[in-house]
């Protein structure tokens, strides 16, 4: 039997790294509950949205840079490999993306999603790859150039470059969303203003890079491999699937991919109970980052644990878990089952109100707070 897992987002903001600066810039506590979790896992797979670095660290809302000690934290819970086909990976230029890959090398972190890197794993009763490919590298705030020639090519789904202009006639939108985008957030936080959902309703596949993704999984197809596609698309905070994440799933499905596995809406999604798509949300929430619609339960993600044998997939574990505020670390992430049964009463009905409003959006019913849901194939 092997078990393979993999987990949704891993964010770490200008707040985390101010509250970490205070140990050291040390992160092990705040994932410290899951690292007996994942020691029944034979390989563990995330996304790490971000650059990895040991200057120049985050200071904005929308440009990361987290600190390498990051890393070893996830090492310590038992991470083996990431993805970086990310909206994040070119914040820091390309030298950002140099810098990342040598942290990970100095960690023994595989990663993916550059070059058309992907995560081949081979075992004696089975063998699977994980592709990696974003739908953004944040041309809007960067302006890195995705498209040139470089060493560091990020696995992308269509060209990244291009701005789409908001579509208003209203000259003060205009003028407003030129503004700075963090200070465009705390305006709207300071007079109560909705931050509005982004919903990837535009649709836009091309051939240039939809193909040779095709070419890549026809071969690993004709090697009898199970594909894992795990792309990094999709709106923010956007309970429903976008048209765009809609007609790629589809594209997904027309290539053979065996499962879709969705990051960067930073929420689990409502995927209408096919068992083959999963949009698993962030592993970690900031509390404090400016961005984060609460009133979509951000602070869920999910666990995916695939179970082989004999050559073939026998089942799929679901798991849940849960980001919370602690006094001590002011972040700890849990498995929700044992976080659950560590309530009183009363607050388990508290949670346990919000976690039905989550897993319907991916079950039809659960009438039980579960350590694991079993999909058979």
């Amino acid at each position: 039997m092997t078990k393979i897992t993999l987990i949704g987002d891993i964010i770490c903001d200008k707040d985390m790294i101010k509250y970490s600066k205070k140990n050291n810039y040390n992160f092990n506590d705040m994932f410290l509950p899951l690292k007996d979790y994942f020691k029944s896992s034979d390989y563990v797979i995330s996304n790490i949205d971000s650059t990895i670095g040991n200057s120049n660290y985050t200071k904005s809302t929308f440009s990361f840079c987290t600190p390498s000690s990051f890393l070893d934290a996830l090492k310590n819970i038992g991470v083996d490999a990431v993805s970086i086909a990310n909206n994040h990976i070119l914040d820091r230029d390309y030298n950002g993306v140099e810098e990342t890959i040598k942290q990970l090398d100095k960690r023994n972190i595989k990663y993916f999603g550059i070059n058309n890197s992907r995560l081949d794993l081979d075992y004696d009763d089975i063998k699977i790859s994980i592709l990696g490919y974003t739908d953004a590298t944040n041309y809007h705030f960067n302006r890195v150039n995705s498209e040139i020639n470089s060493n560091y090519n990020v696995n992308k789904l269509k060209n990244t470059n291009i701005i789409n202009q908001r579509n208003t006639k209203n000259i003060f939108k205009k003028i407003y969303f030129r503004l700075n985008p963090d200070f465009r957030l705390k305006v709207e936080k300071l007079f109560n203003i909705e931050i509005p959902t982004i919903v990837d309703n535009k649709v836009v596949l091309d051939d240039k890079y939809l193909n040779p993704i095709r070419d890549i999984v026809t071969k690993l197809k004709s090697d009898n491999r199970y594909v894992i596609m795990y792309p990094h698309i999709g709106g923010q905070y956007n309970i429903n699937l976008g048209n765009n994440s809609k007609s790629l799933i589809k594209y997904f499905k027309s290539i053979k991919c065996d499962d879709i596995i969705i990051t960067h809406p930073h929420i689990i999604q409502n995927t209408d109970y096919d068992n083959h798509v999963y949009s698993i949300g962030s592993m970690i929430t900031p509390p404090t980052y400016n961005f984060v619609k609460w009133d979509t339960y951000p602070e869920f993600s999910l666990v995916l644990n695939y179970y082989f044998n004999n050559n073939k997939l026998e089942s799929i574990g679901i798991s849940f878990l849960i980001c919370v505020s602690d006094t001590n670390t002011h972040l700890k992430v849990y498995p929700f089952y044992d976080f659950y049964n560590s309530l009183d009463n009363n607050k388990k009905e508290i949670y346990k109100k919000q976690f039905d409003i989550v897993s319907s959006r991916i079950f039809k019913n659960i009438e039980e707070v579960k350590e694991e849901y079993i999909v058979r194939v």
